[in-house]
């Protein structure tokens, strides 16, 4: 179920997008104009819908590129003060001065107005800098809500909160924590922990995968999926591969091609 509540948080950013849009120019359009009902019979109104509702789309689009590259690279509770400073720059004032040009743009070629005389300053501005600062309270709820919902995956770390390993006919509970990677070699699935301990497992890659929890594991490739504190540094690869090398010494592992963009976004958090 959490699963499906964080999938529909974060996919379809384009119709989420779309529809806040839709709702924004609505709101910039009808301001201080009396007689609403009578707007929506003039067609004038559609058309300055869709001029304005395209001038949104780009605001938003670029405060939402904005958060999600600065979620990446500057987590709030991490470097906050340098988030704070970053966020406020391009991501509260650029949108501002972009506003602006737009909707100069708009005023001078679309409705060939003065931006001055109109008194944008006076009556659109404001609420314009307002919607701004909103859009981006709601992106940094949209960005806590998606921390703080755990995957099904996430979850099982509470629920099983270790591994059953066999080392010379006994069974070893291992802690999940402990565990540097899961190696599958010449047939046979092994787990190592952080202290180099070799234990085998039952069960195949592909069970750890979907039962490990995602924000710690990840699958690199058919042979291996390791845990996010055993990885000591990775570098860019060949044919769009990422080399990682991991905790205990290990030989560089690959992560597939195929999984090399995903890796990237997971190692970012």
């Amino acid at each position: 179920m959490t699963d499906l509540i964080k999938k529909v948080v974060t996919s379809h950013r384009w119709i989420r997008n779309s529809l806040i849009s839709l709702f924004v120019a609505n709101i910039l359009v009808l301001i201080g104009k009396d007689g609403w009902i009578e707007h929506f019979k003039n067609p004038m109104h559609y058309l300055d819908m869709l001029v304005t509702f395209i001038s949104v789309y780009i605001i938003l689009e670029y405060i939402d590129q904005v958060n999600l590259y600065l979620n990446k690279k500057y987590e709030w509770t991490k470097d906050t003060f340098k988030r704070i400073i970053l966020q406020l720059l391009f991501a509260i004032i650029v949108p501002i001065l972009l506003t602006i040009l737009i909707t100069f743009i708009q005023w001078e070629f679309i409705w060939h107005q003065d931006l001055f005389e109109h008194n944008y300053f006076k009556y659109e501005f404001f609420p314009q800098v307002l919607l701004i600062l909103i859009i981006n309270l709601f992106f940094l709820v949209v960005h806590l809500f998606k921390k703080g919902i755990p995957t099904e995956k996430d979850l099982n770390i509470s629920r099983t909160p270790f591994i059953i390993g066999r080392k010379g006919g006994k069974k070893i509970p291992v802690q999940i924590s402990n565990i540097s990677a899961i190696q599958l070699k010449q047939g046979i699935v092994y787990l190592i922990t952080f202290n180099g301990e070799e234990f085998l497992l039952s069960e195949n890659l592909d069970h750890f995968e979907k039962t490990l929890p995602s924000s710690h594991f990840f699958r690199a490739n058919r042979q291996f999926i390791f845990n996010r504190e055993a990885c000591k540094s990775f570098a860019s690869g060949t044919n769009g591969k990422v080399n990682v090398v991991i905790f205990p010494a290990f030989d560089t592992i690959q992560v597939s091609q195929k999984r090399a963009s995903n890796f990237r976004s997971w190692i970012n958090g």
